[in-house]
């Protein structure tokens, strides 16, 4: 898949949320922007209805109207002039009684069909129950009903951003536990939530209604099973779990069957090649198939498995990746920025942190072997991460002092510029670490405290963890916090498993009350039956829904869509000032007429960008929309900033679809696109993108007076 980009927009006088779609080679995401009906010989394409959460500042105060658009034909010709317009707000999408907040009738000017108008029914139009719009239309002396159209859920971001609310989260996120109960809900999807930074973040909350007080499954009970577990979301959205087979001495994969694990499940031996499978780490890699790290503990060798489909029980391949002398003991294994497998472990006959980087997704060939860490006895209880900067980042026992250490990758490959930090030195600390990315983006860091028995949580002060660092003991009763697991909650906030070890032998999982796990925390004993609790791994299931998902104000966000047979979406949002906002992720259905005229290839870009609202190119101040687009590569050369806005006429357009015109290849004429000025509130305009695979540069806007940029090797 070639692209390159890092696409920025600038609107002028009239600024409202900016939604941006950059398509992959393959072909476009397009936008259904309205719904046609017709009515004695009349046509009304009406847009959904869109709130105007998304036009205010976070200081201004949210008003009760919403915007209403729509498109207004007579006998096929478009409207010009003005009509009066009557609204009406029911329950119900018939009967004429239960009238919701007071009709509102107005005059509306239409310009080439094309009309905006807001509405207010009062503060308790919407309360969550379903709401129908009527409107009747009078152009030309007569009123003429229109069919009632559903509201669609924007309008109710309104109600939303008034629910009361405790410590930011609203009541579904707070539920009492008793004795042992599973709370499920979390959405994961291919590609993931990608932030600006680079990073990507696999897990969306869903809550669903809480199945009640429940029990674990044992979801493998042939021999002495289950030792050194590590659990992630498959391609499908179900558990993926590694571990030990102790009576056979090898290596396991079981697929859930279900979100809940508990029944369906799939176990299969993936490697039985003597006395393997322990110190096992699982990820899923760029091509949504499982990759595990493990031990071979017969050679002392670091092995890797590349599942040959989603459940992994068929099509495997195993391969050593590091036989140097004795090493592959406490892996741990992440996918890095580029797409490939990154490995921390121990070489135990050298005392030493060493990190491989996978040279392809099977990492069974070009990988890259780096001892990363020799000061003294380093090197055991890895964890490794890919931070905020796109780097990796590691968690790790420096056994001869014992203390906690964190090493900050320099590259992707790990294999220079890299800096180690200890961060943790008080007592006997740093065995069991597991490291993970915040909602803040820095590091979090759940592990022991040996000397005292405790639980400990480091939160990273920066993106290399090696300032303004905060350690916190987090649970102190009995001897507690081996074998952690972390992982961020639908919530935003750490989650971690352990076993209590002393005296009562069973998992807990604490809850972070804030982002450094600092203060508020919850810890719960999820299961007590017997010794359990020991060689826990902990990660977000997936219940088939997408959303609510925390974000934070004036972050930007990336969200990828992906579907089989279609090609891959990229959204990107300027920040929310909200605490609450509905996204839409528009996209073509197959054979759709966007996708057939959208010159989709390997060596350009074809990007969206949408708005809520018109851009401006005629505003009555002269103060007019500006969207201007620059790009800059290697492969590409500098292309001086244009004005996309410069071939288009009309004040009526949302969506803007940009690409190389088939007409004028590798060449930015500014004209108008085909097909795409022919429709509802889009237009298209010819612009040429170079793309490049791996990406070698950007797209996005000029800085100030700026007309020339040098291109410098990166």
């Amino acid at each position: 898949m070639k692209r390159n980009f890092v696409v920025g927009v600038f609107g002028g006088v009239i600024g409202t949320a900016v939604v941006l779609m950059l398509l992959s080679a393959a072909g476009i995401v397009g936008a259904a922007l309205y719904t046609a009906d017709r009515v004695n010989g009349a046509e009304v394409r009406s847009a959904r209805s869109v709130s105007r959460a998304n036009e205010v500042s976070a200081a201004t105060p949210l008003t009760l109207t919403f915007t209403y658009q729509g498109q207004l034909k007579n006998g096929g010709t478009a409207v010009n002039g003005s009509c009066q317009m009557a609204f009406r707000l029911y329950d119900d999408p018939s009967a004429s009684t239960n009238l919701i907040g007071s009709p509102i009738t107005t005059t509306v000017p239409v310009t080439n069909g094309l009309f905006t108008v807001g509405l207010n029914f009062g503060s308790n139009a919407f309360d969550g129950n379903g709401r129908w719009l009527d409107v009747q239309v009078n152009c030309t002396g007569t009123f003429v009903p229109l069919p009632r159209q559903a509201i669609t859920p924007a309008p109710y971001a309104l109600f939303a951003s008034n629910a009361n609310l405790l410590d930011g989260q609203d009541s579904n996120a707070f539920v009492t536990l008793s004795g042992a109960q599973t709370i499920s809900g979390i959405k994961t999807f291919l590609g993931g939530v990608k932030f600006s930074d680079g990073t990507t973040q696999t897990t969306a909350f869903y809550r669903p209604a809480l199945p009640g007080p429940g029990a674990a499954a044992t979801a493998d009970s042939a021999g002495i099973v289950g030792e050194y577990t590590s659990i992630t979301i498959g391609a499908d959205g179900l558990g993926l779990i590694s571990y030990y087979d102790n009576t056979n001495d090898d290596l396991k994969i079981l697929h859930c069957g279900n979100a809940a694990c508990s029944s369906g499940n799939t176990a299969t031996t993936v490697d039985s090649a003597f006395f393997v499978g322990t110190d096992t780490s699982i990820t899923i890699g760029a091509d949504g198939l499982g990759l595990i790290s493990y031990y071979d503990s017969t050679n002392g060798d670091l092995k890797v498995l590349h599942c040959g489909n989603v459940a992994c029980n068929s099509g495997n391949t195993a391969t050593t990746v590091d036989s140097a002398g004795f090493v592959g003991d406490y892996t741990a294994i992440t996918i890095g920025a580029d797409g490939l497998g990154l490995i921390s472990y121990s070489d135990a006959g050298n005392v030493n942190l060493k990190v491989l980087h996978c040279g392809n997704a099977a990492c069974n060939s070009g990988n890259i072997s780096t001892t990363v860490d020799s000061a003294g006895d380093v090197g055991r209880y890895t964890s490794i991460t890919i931070g905020a900067d796109g780097l990796g980042l590691i968690s790790y026992l420096d056994l001869a002092n014992g203390d906690l250490k964190v090493l900050h990758c320099g590259n992707a490959a790990c294999n220079s510029g890299n800096l180690s930090t200890t961060v943790d030195s008080a007592g006997f600390v740093g065995q069991f670490t597991s490291i993970t990315i915040g909602a803040d983006g820095l590091g979090l860091i759940g592990y022991s405290d040996a000397g005292n028995g405790d639980l400990k949580v480091l939160h990273c002060g920066n993106a290399a963890c090696n300032s303004g660092n905060l350690s916190t003991t987090v649970d102190s009763a009995s001897f507690v916090g081996q074998f952690t697991s972390i992982t961020v909650g639908a919530d935003g906030l750490g989650l971690i498993s352990y076993y209590d070890a002393f005296p009562n032998q069973d998992l807990k999982v604490l809850h972070c009350g804030n982002a450094a796990c600092s203060s508020g925390n919850i810890s719960t004993t999820v299961d007590s039956a017997g010794d359990v609790g020991s060689n826990t791994s902990v990660t977000i299931g997936a219940d088939g829904n997408f959303g609510p998902y925390l974000v934070f104000s004036g972050e930007h966000y990336e969200l990828s869509l992906e579907r089989a047979g279609f090609p891959t979406g990229h959204y990107y949002f300027q920040p929310w000032p909200r605490s609450t906002n509905l996204v839409r992720m528009n996209a073509s259905a197959p054979g759709s007429l966007t996708l057939a005229n959208t010159n989709a290839s390997e060596n350009h870009s074809a990007i969206i960008v949408q708005r809520q609202k018109e851009w401006w190119v005629s505003h009555p101040s002269g103060q007019n929309d500006s969207l201007k687009i620059l790009t800059l590569s290697r492969s590409g050369g500098f292309n001086p900033p244009v004005e996309v806005l410069t071939p288009i006429t009309s004040n009526g357009i949302i969506a803007i679809h940009v690409h190389d015109d088939v007409a004028t290849p590798l060449f930015s004429s500014l004209a108008l696109l085909p097909f795409f000025p022919t429709q509802a509130f889009q237009s298209g305009v010819d612009v040429f993108m170079p793309a490049d695979s791996p990406p070698d540069g950007t797209i996005g806007p000029p800085s100030a007076g700026e007309t020339a940029r040098a291109i410098h090797s990166r």
